[in-house]
C-alpha cells in the first residue's frame, strides 16, 4: 500500500508494479496490444481504513443493525468512486489537515447503465469548519491502522523477495558469489 502510484511498487510475484510500467502513460496507440491488455487487466484499488457509523444500516437480509464507531477497511476499484474518494483525501491535504481531524459524511448517488441495471456511487462531503479532537484513543487507533498496514506490506515485501530469489538462475546466483567473494562488503541476500 502506497500513497503515491506514480512510482515502483514492488508486487508479490517478484516483479514491480503487476508488470505495468509507471507513471502516466502519453502515448497509449504506441503500446504493444499485449501491453495494453496486461494494464486493463490490472485493478487499482483505493483503500481507506477508518472507523465508521452508519445510520439506518441494514444487514444482508434487510434487518436493521446498529453500527457506531466500528473499525472499517473499504476497498474501492470503481473509477468514479476511487476519484470521488480521492478528491476528498485530496481537499484535505490542500488544508494541511489529516483525515482524523474531520467526519467524512457518504451518501451514495444512482447511476444507471443502457441495459436499466441501477448502481450506486459514493458522494462524500467534508466540513472543514468542524474539526475533531484528536484524543489518546483516536491516536492508538491511528497507530493500529498504521500497525496493520506495515504488516501488509511487510507480507508483499517478503512475498517479492522470495519470488525475485526463486526467479534466480543458477549463473545468477554464481556471479553474485564472485561478486561478493572479491569485495570486501558482506552482502545478504533475502
Amino acid at each position: 500500500m502506497a500513497d503515491n502510484l506514480n512510482i515502483d511498487l514492488k508486487d508479490t510475484d517478484g516483479g514491480f508494479n503487476c508488470g505495468k510500467p509507471a507513471g502516466y502513460i502519453k502515448d497509449w496507440q504506441a503500446l504493444p496490444k499485449n501491453m495494453q491488455e496486461l494494464i486493463r487487466s490490472i485493478k487499482r484499488v483505493r483503500v481507506v481504513i477508518g472507523m465508521v457509523s452508519m445510520e439506518n444500516a441494514k444487514d444482508e437480509k434487510g434487518n436493521k443493525v446498529s453500527v457506531d464507531d466500528s473499525p472499517f477497511i473499504w476497498e474501492i476499484d470503481n473509477r468514479e468512486a476511487y476519484k470521488a474518494v480521492g478528491d476528498a483525501f485530496n481537499t484535505l491535504g490542500k488544508h494541511k489537515r489529516l483525515p482524523l481531524q474531520h467526519k467524512m459524511v457518504v451518501n451514495t448517488e444512482e447511476r444507471q447503465i443502457p441495459s436499466g441495471a441501477k448502481y450506486y456511487v459514493p458522494s462524500v462531503s467534508i466540513n472543514l469548519t468542524d474539526t475533531l479532537e484528536i484524543t489518546q484513543d483516536d491516536q492508538e487507533m491511528f497507530g493500529s491502522f498504521m500497525q496493520w498496514i506495515d504488516n501488509y506490506n511487510s507480507y508483499v515485501s517478503n512475498k517479492w523477495s522470495e519470488n525475485v530469489n526463486s526467479k534466480m538462475n543458477e549463473d545468477d546466483v554464481d556471479v553474485i558469489d564472485v561478486l561478493v567473494e572479491e569485495s570486501d562488503i558482506e552482502v545478504e541476500v533475502a
